[in-house]
């Protein structure tokens, strides 16, 4: 297979672009699974372009209780999850909580959906790393499914399509009916009372690196408390990013509730050089 590269398509029709093959998909999708994949990119799409209404009728159809993931392995280390490897093993993602000032409180609300865990340091044998226990339960990960899209997303983008709408009673029921259902509120899998050990952590990736060895951590024990109550857009936000960690989908849903709550659009990341090529750096907050 060969790439073509073309010139970069300015936001509009790159949304345009991607509804258009989501449409494709969808007019030769020969199973529901794939016809649901494509209504719930087909909803993404629209509703980072700005049209609620066909974000949320796009995304109607698609069951709460549908799923489409990666999967992954232990057979190769380029199989494995590598949400999974870069927080629990690589030790470069951390679980960030109130971030700038603005960013949400993933660790200290305590939300239950938000299952997470303190390990020690990071790579950089210094800052505190926080890892999340959405991928093996809280044990080994490294073979778990990553979701690309499933139903919880699908109810998600209609909770947003009808607060835009002006109803926030129904966003509302909306995202109470997720918190509701235990094994559909996007929370990952359940904590359970016992867990399988952690693979030893890679080598260092140079001589010297800071990356010993270390035994499972202690689990601490999972939050009993109820989720916080949702609420106006930020509420709207909060259910987004709470049954949607560790994946991308929440990121649009983050720039529009920062652009709604007067703070503009967010600012795009300054790319910088792997660490590998700037030495040792603290761990990258991931919410």
């Amino acid at each position: 297979m060969q790439l073509t590269y073309d010139q970069p398509l300015p936001r509009a029709a790159l949304l345009d672009t991607a509804t258009a093959y989501f449409d494709s998909a969808s007019a030769h999708a020969t199973s529901s699974k794939i016809l649901n994949l494509a209504a719930v990119g087909r909803g993404r799409a629209l509703l980072d372009a700005g049209d609620f209404a066909g974000a949320g009728a796009a995304v109607a159809p698609v069951p709460t209780g549908f799923e489409y993931a990666n999967t992954h392995s232990v057979t190769t280390s380029n199989e494995t999850n590598g949400v999974y490897y870069f927080n629990w093993l690589s030790k470069r993602w951390s679980v960030s909580d109130n971030e700038g000032g603005v960013g949400l409180d993933y660790r200290s609300a305590n939300d239950p959906r938000v299952q997470w865990e303190a390990n020690g340091n990071g790579f950089d044998g210094n800052s505190p790393l926080f890892v999340l226990d959405k991928y093996g339960n809280g044990g080994d990960g490294r073979a778990a499914p990553v979701p690309v899209a499933d139903g919880v997303e699908a109810r998600l983008i209609a909770a947003e399509a009808v607060l835009n709408a002006g109803n926030g009673a129904a966003m509302v029921d909306t995202l109470n009916a997720l918190r509701a259902d235990s094994t559909g509120n996007g929370g990952g899998q359940p904590p359970g009372p016992a867990h399988p050990p952690h693979p030893a952590p890679p080598p260092p990736l140079a001589p010297g690196s800071p990356n010993p060895p270390r035994p499972p951590p202690a689990r601490p024990p999972p939050s009993t408390q109820s989720p916080p109550r949702p609420s106006g857009r930020r509420g709207c936000c909060r259910g987004r990013v709470a049954c949607l960690p560790r994946r991308g989908p929440r990121r649009g849903g983050r720039r529009r509730s920062g652009a709604r709550a007067g703070r503009g659009a967010a600012p795009p990341r300054r790319r910088e050089p792997t660490p590998a090529c700037r030495g040792p750096a603290a761990p990258r907050d991931r919410g």
